[in-house]
């Protein structure tokens, strides 16, 4: 079985450090089990997710899509699996190898370089870091010569544009919510209270399977639902993506006086009294996603929720008639 044989040659530490762009992270290895000896090049799954171009970390051992265990990606061309298979060669005779190993090896070296093209890519496993994914390479051929401009067999069960875009959706990171409100720190009673969530308008994540497959996902803020935590209050939800379309000096804002509205916010029309720190708002923001292909994705869009303090305060005037 391939995952003895990939047992076999963890204990002869034969993970090498080959040149090349991203190809550090391979294990190549060759064990051998009876009259079986097998070589192969493996690589835990090299996916490179950025988001609004920054490079982002992404557990996939622990994300809720659906992917296969393990698939064939490209990885290689013709020089750098000679160099590999030529490393590995070196690493097996300097460690004891046995001389059915060392034959294995020079046969597979024999065979990729009775490879007539130059013009294409080696594709080799790459896997999920799980123990499904581990099984799932026995599955797989240990590699497979792709012509450029030619797609991978589909038996060897490449990942697809949407799984990709499934994945770059669930490294997706909304930022929390900064809310802020004018007046600031303390409003009024029929006061117009203005509210801004913080949030950018726009955020892509893309994931990337170096020179195979790209994708991307946009994410765009909802309309914020607002909660203005007492029902003594009106809330107001014709907002932007960051909360009112006003700026918070603008004389939209700065003008605005009691029995006017906000766009977005609330106006209150009871004091805090019962509350020393004011009212509870609590903001709730959901997020659209779209992909760069079709159909609907498996990941819930995401959903930001929350809360600042409100003080409301009341100025009260005695009208006696003038007397």
């Amino acid at each position: 079985m391939r995952r003895l044989a990939i047992v076999f040659a963890c204990g002869m530490a034969l993970a090498l450090p080959l040149a090349g762009q991203g190809i550090a992270a391979a294990d190549t290895w060759a064990g051998c089990q009876g009259n079986t000896c097998t070589v192969g090049i493996d690589r835990v799954a090299n996916i490179i997710i950025t988001q609004d171009g920054q490079r982002i970390p992404l557990n996939l051992s622990n994300v809720n899509v659906t992917v296969p265990a393990c698939w064939m990606a490209p990885n290689y061309t013709q020089a750098q699996m000679l160099a590999a298979l030529a490393g590995l060669g070196q690493a097996v005779k300097g460690g004891g190898g046995s001389p059915a190993e060392l034959q294995s090896v020079s046969k597979y070296i024999t065979e990729v370089r009775t490879n007539p093209s130059s013009n294409g890519l080696w594709w080799t496993p790459e896997y999920l870091n799980t123990p499904g994914g581990l099984a799932c390479l026995a599955n797989l051929p240990p590699w497979v010569w792709v012509p450029t401009g030619q797609a991978a067999p589909a038996a060897d069960n490449p990942l697809t544009p949407l799984q990709l875009a499934e994945l770059a959706e669930a490294a997706l990171r909304v930022p929390k919510l900064k809310l802020t409100l004018s007046p600031h720190g303390k409003t009024y009673v029929n006061l117009p209270t203005f509210l801004w969530t913080g949030n950018p308008a726009l955020i892509t994540v893309t994931a990337t399977i170096p020179n195979y497959l790209t994708e991307t996902v946009t994410a765009q803020p909802g309309t914020p639902q607002i909660d203005p935590g007492t029902s003594s209050a009106t809330p107001y939800t014709d907002c932007g993506t960051n909360g009112s379309h006003y700026s918070a000096g603008s004389p939209q804002v700065t003008g605005a006086g009691p029995g006017s509205q906000p766009d977005c916010g609330a106006v209150y029309q009871a004091p805090s009294t019962a509350a020393p720190l004011g009212y509870t708002m609590q903001v709730t923001t959901p997020w659209m996603i779209t992909w760069t292909g079709h159909g609907p994705m498996a990941g819930a869009p995401p959903r930001q929720v929350g809360t600042i303090q409100v003080p409301v305060d009341e100025i009260q005037s005695l009208n006696n008639g003038g007397t």
